[in-house]
């Protein structure tokens, strides 16, 4: 139950104020629900810019304020557009229904969709064909969002549930960053991204993506708690997000209720997927996987603005605001939605190669495209490709790649390969990719692109050739980072997949029968992701490995003792004391939980110059009266060490642990023992200047 109020309120904080902007400007924007976190997002940067400028704290009644006052701005605009827009109105929308020459309208062709047998000559019929078509349209706007909630129920609770409850410490090597500058945000009341972590920079303002602590800073409890529900309201998202994508690209049937259906299977099957959980339980980049879990939005805002047909003004802007939203968030997701658009640009010179007249036309858009595209490439892999190494090649074989992929198993050794789960999905992707060729279905071919590049990418990052191996350095050369693409791609795929009913000579399948299929894959589906979201070791043991599961993949940097420890003594020192020590020990955690300031906040080397003297020299105080004296201008007058066999010099290779050397070996003549706890132990720092 701890759980519940800051769920509650990063949800509410995520998806309200979106919903309200999109609903009281009318645009219309399919599955609402899915496109209102980005534009949330969007609105929390404006926020945080106005608070910033007003120099006004960042608390919960100041941003609802802000949001309160854009929501109505939003809606005076609307209300003033809508009657300029009645008044240069000069004709009335066409009725629908029956035609004056007597022949059915289009709502009566749809009514006879539901039901062939109907008599076009027969109105009662007719009437009673409409009623239950819109008794059909109800129960498919009711299936959307269940299973969207069921999608994020089944990756929601069993990543709680691995956690060991709300208030669990995350002990991945980023989490420590995070904690530290929400505590800065909080304590600051600065959000604004260009300001807000300067204190993480040792004062020097540099840009951050800031939106993910701007919802976590808003929670109750304390960093832990705020970050950690911050954390599973993003993994949340991705189902919602993924509808909204669906709703958007697949292909209309006349009869809307099976397409719903299919929808919301997929939907709730995005809960399969297990990079995104990765990234954010276990490798701690929560800002990344927040714009993630809104990438599939993105992507189908991306369609809704490329759009030929009539989709109308309110309907761009708002699909613009999504992209924005989105990127605003982590502007790193632009380059995967630059693959997207690459894909689309394909498809469409493709599409005019094949249109009699346009031929020049697409011969030179698509001539246009690869001179870009080889553009790209080619400075990628003269200015990007060191980024690529940050992350470790695993062992692999020609095969390897590609299963991993469609295995969607990320880089951790702890977690079984099993693919069972995703062979549902991957055979309706396997025929929606048939659809795709066989129809030239433009965003089917779209997401078969996408999946081809996708893993093209995945080989990339496993390759030993240099050029081939930068081009997934855009993405750090990690899988789990190029994934999310396929897992959309795959998606898109396997609903067309399912909503295709082939027609052969002898007429094909009935409608009927269809609706029948349809609905039976549905509930199979919905049962794997089931027994998906229960099996322990998938989302449960993702949930668990940096949250206490220790050794399966992770070695804690601070112990359940250890934290205990650390609140404990900074609680008990007074205001303004200043606490030195290896961060790599837990000391950020007197910052972050405690409020007591630090000398180095995260995990990363130190940010200024005295930082690093006193990191490399400081046990040479009194021989340097420099380190004597940047100790001095650091107020520093406490030490922490965690003397145990598992201290900070125990997950560093030697060069890291040259790094801090100074904060090993200093005089024991001039420390003061404060607290002590078994092997973790606070001293009073001494200093001869």
């Amino acid at each position: 139950m701890d759980a519940v109020v800051p769920l509650l309120l990063a949800a509410c904080l995520v998806v309200l104020p979106g919903l309200a902007s999109l609903l009281i400007v009318r645009a219309r924007s399919p599955f609402v629900i899915g496109y209102a976190p980005p534009v949330s997002c969007l609105m929390l940067l404006v926020a945080s810019a106005v608070l910033s400028a007003l120099g006004i704290p960042w608390r919960l009644g100041a941003v609802l304020l802000v949001l309160a006052i854009m929501v109505l701005a939003l809606g005076a605009g609307a209300l003033l557009s809508g009657r300029l827009a009645h008044r240069a109105r000069t004709s009335r929308p066409r009725r629908a229904g029956r035609r004056p020459d007597g022949r059915p309208g289009a709502r009566d062709v749809v009514a006879r969709a539901v039901d062939p047998d109907i008599d076009p000559a027969d109105p009662h019929a007719l009437d009673e064909a409409r009623r239950r078509r819109r008794r059909r349209a109800r129960i498919a706007a009711a299936v959307l969002p269940l299973g969207a909630l069921a999608g994020s129920a089944a990756v929601v609770v069993p990543a709680l549930a691995g956690m060991g409850g709300i208030d669990t410490l995350n002990g991945s090597y980023d989490a420590f960053f995070h904690y530290s500058a929400l505590a800065f945000i909080r304590a600051d009341g600065d959000a604004f991204p260009l300001t807000a972590l300067a204190p993480m920079y040792g004062g020097a303002q540099a840009y951050y993506p800031t939106t993910w602590h701007m919802v976590a800073s808003l929670l109750p409890g304390d960093v832990i708690t705020a970050a950690n529900a911050a954390v599973l309201v993003t993994l949340g998202l991705v189902a919602p997000s993924t509808a909204a994508l669906l709703h958007t690209v697949v292909p209309r049937r006349r009869d809307p209720l099976p397409r719903a259906l299919a929808i919301a299977a997929i939907t709730c099957s995005s809960a399969l997927f297990l990079s995104l959980p990765a990234t954010a339980l276990v490798f701690g980049l929560w800002p990344f996987a927040f714009a993630v879990a809104l990438l599939p939005a993105a992507v189908g805002a991306l369609a809704e603005l490329l759009h030929r047909g009539e989709v109308g003004l309110r309907r761009r802007g708002a699909a613009a605001l999504v992209i924005c939203g989105t990127a605003s968030v982590h502007p790193s997701i632009l380059i995967t939605l630059a693959v997207v658009m690459g894909a689309i640009a394909l498809i469409a010179a493709l599409a005019l190669l094949e249109t009699r007249g346009r031929r020049v036309l697409g011969a030179a858009a698509l001539a246009a495209l690869l001179v870009g595209g080889f553009g790209v490439v080619r400075v990628v892999i003269a200015h990007l490709a060191p980024m690529a190494e940050l992350t470790h090649q695993e062992p692999t074989n020609a095969l390897t790649p590609l299963l991993v992929l469609l295995g969607d198993r990320p880089r951790v050794r702890a977690l079984p390969y099993e693919p069972l789960f995703m062979l549902p999905l991957l055979a309706l992707a396997a025929v929606g990719a048939v659809r795709a060729v066989l129809l030239r279905s433009r965003a089917l071919l779209v997401a078969l692109v996408c999946a081809v590049i996708a893993v093209v990418l995945t080989y990339a990052t496993q390759s030993h050739v240099p050029a081939l191996r930068a081009l997934s350095a855009p993405w750090y050369g990690a899988r789990e980072r190029i994934a999310p693409l396929f897992a959309m791609s795959v998606m898109v795929l396997a609903c067309g997949g399912l909503l295709w009913r082939p027609h052969g000579r002898t007429g094909g399948m009935s409608e009927r029968t269809s609706r029948r299929l349809i609905a039976i894959v549905a509930a199979v589906l919905v049962v794997v992701t089931v027994i998906g979201a229960a099996v322990p070791t998938r989302v449960r043991l993702v949930g668990s490995l940096a949250y206490g599961a220790w050794g399966l993949h992770l070695q804690p940097y601070v112990t359940a003792p250890e934290r205990a420890f650390i609140e404990r003594a900074a609680a008990e020192l007074p205001p303004g004391a200043v606490v030195l020590g290896d961060p790599r020990d837990g000391t950020p955690l007197f910052w972050s939980l405690g409020g007591v300031e630090v000398v180095y906040p995260s995990l990363a080397g130190p940010q200024t110059l005295d930082g690093r003297r006193v990191a490399r020299y400081g046990d040479e105080y009194r021989e340097d009266a420099k380190v004597c004296t940047s100790l001095t201008d650091l107020h520093v007058a406490y030490l922490y060490r965690d003397e145990s066999a598992r201290d900070g010099d125990y997950f560093g290779t030697p060069e890291e642990n040259l790094l801090w050397q100074g904060l090993r070996t200093m005089p024991a003549g001039d420390l003061r023992v404060v607290d002590r706890s078994g092997d973790y132990v606070l001293y009073r720092l001494v200093l001869p200047c």
